[in-house]
């Protein structure tokens, strides 16, 4: 499975998710703005770090964060591989007839690639 396969699975179909993948996900996701945005200082980054943590956006929890283990693609691809294999007939790889390409979304109606309409 290829990164844009992975990625067009997680973002759709992230409703598959386990509760650990999600926690994942949100930990990932909070992190991220976390390591980039703008601070006044440290301390004010550690304020808002602390408090993604009381929230529950973030964890400590090393199982969720073994999840993680080689980066959120890696992640995706884990995620992505065991959402196809255990929701087969509910995941929906929207591909243009033409290209073969994964159309944006799975009810896009129009290929971003080639232009190829199916409406």
């Amino acid at each position: 499975m290829d990164l844009e396969e992975a990625q067009y699975i997680t973002r759709y179909y992230a409703n598959f998710f386990t509760k650990e993948e999600s926690l994942a996900w949100r930990h990932w996701s909070t992190k991220y703005k976390l390591d980039h945005g703008t601070y006044e200082d440290e301390e004010q980054r550690e304020r808002r770090k602390n408090a993604n943590l009381e929230r529950g956006w973030m964890t400590e929890d090393p199982s969720i964060l073994e999840l993680l283990t080689g980066g959120i693609d890696q992640f995706n691809i884990r995620t992505a591989q065991r959402i196809l294999h255990d929701h087969e007939k509910e995941v929906f790889l929207n591909r243009c007839e033409q290209c073969k390409k994964l159309a944006r979304t799975p009810k896009a109606k129009q290929c971003r690639f080639c232009g190829n309409d199916w409406h």
